[in-house]
């Protein structure tokens, strides 16, 4: 019975990241319109704030935050590559954000608790926002 509802919650974590992961690509096909992306600057600098608003947030252990920052660290740097398509082509970056995302969510959920990966996902912005650091990981 544990098995079958451990399962069950799995599955339904894993249902709702991936449909946080289509909303790049899903805006991205309406009408072909340019993408409102943040710009990427320093990597390392926009990992480190975007590491000290989680860390809180997601009551991060001192095992985890090396690991998360990681992630999210190679996220960036992959996403850094695409930047450019937000505006020539959001439907290809839509595409590749979709990928890169979903690697980042699902390295998300074997370092996260559950409880964190679901507190994680409750964080994204309504709408891309240069005052709001995580808009990186979900735009």
């Amino acid at each position: 019975m544990k098995k079958t509802f451990l399962l069950t919650g799995l599955f339904v974590l894993f249902a709702i990241g991936s449909s946080f992961g289509q909303d790049a690509l899903n805006k991205a096909k309406q009408a072909g319109k340019a993408l409102d992306i943040l710009p990427l600057g320093d990597i390392s600098s926009t990992t480190n704030d975007i590491m000290g608003l989680l860390k809180p947030k997601l009551a991060l252990s001192d095992a985890q935050s090396p690991k998360v920052s990681s992630l999210v660290g190679d996220f960036l740097n992959s996403k850094s590559g695409i930047v450019s398509l937000a505006k020539t082509n959001p439907g290809e970056y839509g595409s590749k954000f979709g990928g890169i995302q979903n690697k980042l969510f699902s390295g998300l959920k074997a370092v996260l608790t559950a409880a964190q990966y679901t507190k994680f996902l409750g964080l994204k912005p309504k709408t891309s926002s240069a005052g709001n650091l995580l808009s990186h990981l979900f735009f």
